[in-house]
């Protein structure tokens, strides 16, 4: 009994300081596919300072997730925590981005440590533009999740 998750993200930077995103999750278990969560984003900067906020589709189902951060360098430390009257568990980040990109999250509610790694490759045959394969794993004490991910961005 395999549990598949896919993520299909577009953004479109509006500005310098300004991105939207939208976010889609697909679901796959016993070769059934369904949505699970759909949800817009607003990713807001200036100078050492960000914020972003995910809005979900369907505000009944789940509450406005906000995110601040500070960015110094290569170094960026972000918790994010939920909109409403009594606040989630919050998920406390650090990342690193260079030539590689490393990032590591903790999820206190759940005790579920988050890690990401990926690497940019820039295209100039047949389609230019990014491609940017990923390695995600999230450790809880009872469960682990391996996941790859590959996204692209056209120029």
């Amino acid at each position: 009994n395999t549990l598949k998750i896919f993520y299909l993200r577009v953004s479109r930077r509006l500005s310098g300081n300004c991105d939207l995103i939208f976010n889609t999750e697909f679901t796959s278990r016993d070769s059934r596919t369904s949505i699970s969560q759909e949800d817009a984003g607003l990713d807001l900067r200036q100078g050492f300072f960000g914020t972003g906020f995910i809005i979900p589709i369907e505000l009944k189902r789940e509450v406005v997730k906000i995110s601040p951060r500070i960015k110094v360098g290569d170094l960026t430390a972000y918790f994010t925590t939920t909109a409403a009257k009594r606040p989630s568990n919050p998920i406390y980040g650090l990342s690193y981005v260079k030539s590689l990109r490393l990032e590591v999250a903790y999820e206190k509610g759940t005790k579920t440590w988050h890690f990401r790694s990926s690497k940019d490759f820039q295209l100039s045959f047949l389609i230019s533009g990014t491609l940017s394969p990923e390695i995600r794993t999230r450790f809880t004490a009872k469960k682990n999740f391996y996941g790859f991910g590959l996204g692209f961005s056209p120029k």
